[in-house]
C-alpha cells in the first residue's frame, strides 16, 4: 500500500474513525466503486449528447444561453 497510504489509515484507526485497517479498505473501496459509477454514468450521458450532436439534435451557445434566462 505504501507508506503514506498505511500511515493515513492507521491514524485513522487510532483515532477511532474505522474499528481495523481492514474496514478503512473497505470504506476507500466503496468509495472508489461509488465514485467509477458516477463516471460511467457521466460518460454515457456524455455520449448520448455527442449522439444528439451529430444527429442535429442540439441547440447552439446563445439558445441554450437564453433558454437559462427566461
Amino acid at each position: 500500500m505504501g507508506d503514506h497510504l498505511s500511515e493515513f489509515v492507521e491514524s485513522k484507526v487510532k483515532q477511532g474513525r474505522f474499528e481495523s485497517t481492514s474496514e478503512a479498505v473497505r470504506a476507500g473501496l466503496r468509495l472508489l466503486e461509488e465514485h467509477e459509477a458516477k463516471l460511467d454514468l457521466i460518460r454515457k450521458k456524455l455520449a448520448k449528447g455527442e449522439l444528439q450532436l451529430d444527429q442535429g439534435q442540439g441547440i447552439d451557445g446563445e439558445q441554450f444561453m437564453q433558454a437559462l434566462m427566461d
